[in-house]
């Protein structure tokens, strides 16, 4: 089934990726919408190989939501134009690092988003992007995608 996806899409995450001990949810929305799940035994599981890689200790969780972030939108990467993140992350090196990682996995699904078309703002509790992902973690509706360990170590 091919989606005709309007151009600028909102991203929300529900449970903090740092939370270990819960499943994140990350979702996205504007006409259509989907949730990736990030269950809190496979964010362990990431975290500990990452760990022993020598991941730095502030960009670890960056990568994590990065490829979490990277399985939700690859499907999409051709119709995205504009992707505005909540402020979960403040600090602009956190943002760019983010960013950075993005932009090489979707490109890789042949996006053409620039630095300048990912930005991070505040977009609310009513937002359709909250909604979503409000309700995966409430288990009101299904994640349309379960992240797997082996996938996410593949996109950091």
């Amino acid at each position: 089934m091919c989606y005709t996806l309007p151009m600028h899409i909102e991203v929300d995450q529900s449970i903090r990726i740092d939370n270990t001990q819960k499943d994140t949810i990350i979702a996205f929305s504007n006409e259509i919408s989907a949730a990736v799940r990030i269950p809190a035994p496979v964010k362990r599981k990431c975290l500990k190989i990452l760990r022993s890689r020598g991941a730095g200790k502030r960009n670890i969780y960056l990568k994590l939501f990065s490829a979490a972030l990277s399985i939700l939108l690859r499907p999409y990467a051709r119709q995205v134009n504009t992707i505005t993140i909540d402020t979960e992350f403040s600090d602009k090196q956190s943002q760019q690092f983010i960013k950075t990682i993005l932009l090489k996995n979707l490109r890789r699904s042949g996006s053409k988003l620039s630095v300048d078309d990912i930005t991070f703002s505040s977009i609310g509790k009513k937002s359709r992007a909250h909604l979503k992902a409000y309700g995966v973690h409430k288990r009101k509706t299904d994640a349309d995608y379960t992240a797997k360990m082996g996938k996410i170590l593949e996109l950091v």
